[in-house]
């Protein structure tokens, strides 16, 4: 599947999502960001009949985030004023959902059939949620990515690139030129927050556009890996879906 940026609070049960060789798992009482636009595996690993996996989800406005970021620096502010340590930053995060949080999102979703009240109410409680977002200990790369010149934000205009041309062949001097990076800096920076490469990136991005076009249009898989930049069915083999 396709992650766009997205909080999502289990209340019951738990997935798993991977990033490369690394697995994401969440389970109640945690909510995971999903930072970036990405294409994933993902399971729910504990659920049953009586005890379904169950979770609320909302998608991240990353405009919004940028928005309160700037205002939060202009009050002299500390809550993203970027990097939060050394070490690995993934596109996909889990922790704890704290107070603040779990508060927000229900007071959110509790505006569903109340029409007045989420006409008045609905762009305030955004504003708080993603407010507790960039505070959050797993928002590390939400706040990476609002300063331009930040690794973070670089790989998130190459992925950006990437999803717009994916029919194209990806050449990593090009995409690595065009964020400003060295080629051996941008592909170390990429598969630290993708988890694999941009070459993989793209693939995985063909396959579930090509599984689109095979389930929802009826198409072959001749076609189907035509339209998604390949000239035969070939290099579907061995690929991860």
């Amino acid at each position: 599947m396709l992650y766009r940026p997205i909080l999502c609070l289990v209340l019951q049960g738990a997935k798993q999502s991977s990033l490369g060789d690394e697995r994401v798992t969440f389970s109640q009482g945690q909510s995971v960001i999903v930072s970036l636009e990405l294409p994933t595996y993902a399971r729910v690993i504990e659920a049953s009949r009586r005890h379904p996996y169950l979770a609320l989800a909302l998608q991240i406005d990353m405009t919004l985030i940028k928005e309160l970021a700037a205002e939060i620096d202009d009050l002299g502010g500390d809550v993203a004023r970027g990097s939060d340590g050394e070490g690995r930053v993934g596109a996909i995060a889990a922790g704890e959902a704290d107070d603040a949080i779990v508060n927000a999102m229900e007071r959110l979703f509790g505006l569903l059939g109340k029409p007045a009240a989420a006409a008045i109410l609905r762009l305030l409680l955004m504003r708080e949620m993603h407010f507790w977002l960039l505070s959050a200990s797993h928002g590390r790369l939400l706040r990476e990515l609002v300063h331009a010149n930040s690794h973070a934000a670089r790989i998130s205009e190459a992925i950006i690139y990437i999803r717009r041309s994916y029919t194209e062949p990806v050449r990593i001097p090009d995409l690595a030129r065009r964020v400003g990076m060295s080629e051996s800096a941008f592909h170390r920076h990429f598969k630290a927050v993708c988890g694999t490469t941009p070459l993989q990136f793209q693939k995985r991005l063909r396959l579930i556009e090509a599984a689109r076009l095979m389930t929802s249009e009826d198409q072959s898989v001749s076609a189907a890996a035509a339209a998604v930049g390949y000239e035969s069915p070939t290099p579907f083999r061995g690929l991860w879906v």
